[in-house]
């Protein structure tokens, strides 16, 4: 059974220092808190946060995160930063109030028309019938004990992410969000279809070369994501796979160096160096 998780992570233009996660913080959040306060936050269903209403689409998401910024008092603008489908919930929520972004960075970010182009059906990656069932096994210690294959973790993070997020990826809350969000799928997509472009806002399109997003037909989709602004610049990091890109200490490296030029670039209002 092939699953996977996802990161969503929003940063606020201003100087000040603040981290939390999605995933693990590793690398790239600390690297970033240098510069800018940095927030990032756990989904409804992932990490700490409680299961959300259902559908769990890409708009729900949107207005979630809205109502946590609100309530925790983050005032924007802010630079939007989406790693895989994390890039869909960050699209919509520009989308959703345009004047709070200041611009983006999508670390190979996910393409609602990548299943279609792939002939793939619209879904996580899981058989629906084994994510059905997938809780029940969780919840008896079928994942933690390795009984069958189960998700793991990358091995690129430090030992105590690693544990972290190996201990959630065997809980039945974590099969039950990807349950929930594998059937919003089909709307999430037809969703973010529907998005408009992003006008002038500095955005930043990351792909690791070890993957296949990078090849022929998908990095045209990449490229598609690097035209939603006139303002863009579309990078590849040699080697990066497509967690690589955020777990791997030395491709995050290279990661955090192009959000803050992004970051750099909603400051000054200077273009984006291509």
């Amino acid at each position: 059974m092939k699953l996977f998780s996802e990161g969503t992570k929003f940063m606020r233009v201003e100087e000040d220092q603040a981290v939390g996660a999605d995933k693990p913080v590793a690398w790239v959040q600390p690297e970033i808190a240098k510069a800018t306060r940095v927030c990032s936050y756990d989904r409804a269903g992932h990490g700490w946060s409680d299961p959300g209403p259902e559908p769990r689409d890409v708009a729900q998401h949107a207005r979630e995160l809205h109502t946590l910024l609100s309530k925790a008092g983050v005032a924007g603008p802010y630079v939007l930063v989406g790693h895989s489908l994390g890039g869909l919930y960050v699209r919509t929520f520009a989308a959703q109030y345009p004047g709070e972004v200041a611009g983006m960075v999508l670390v190979e970010s996910s393409h609602p028309d990548a299943w279609a182009r792939q002939g793939k059906p619209e879904g996580v990656g899981a058989d629906p019938n084994q994510l059905a069932v997938a809780p029940f096994l969780a919840r008896f210690g079928v994942f933690r004990l390795w009984l069958i294959p189960t998700p793991r973790s990358d091995p690129d993070l430090p030992p105590q992410q690693f544990a972290e997020l190996q201990a959630y990826l065997n809980t039945a809350k974590y099969f039950e969000t990807l349950r929930a969000v594998n059937t919003a799928f089909p709307v999430t997509l037809a969703q973010v279809r529907a998005l408009g472009k992003l006008g002038t806002i500095p955005l930043a399109v990351i792909v690791g070369t070890n993957d296949e997003n990078a090849t022929e037909p998908l990095f045209a989709l990449q490229e598609d994501l690097a035209a939603l602004s006139s303002n863009s610049t579309l990078r590849k990091i040699d080697g990066a796979t497509h967690a690589g890109l955020v777990d791997n200490r030395e491709y995050a490296g290279q990661t955090s160096t192009i959000i803050l030029e992004v970051l750099e670039a909603a400051r000054t209002g200077q273009p984006i160096t291509r």
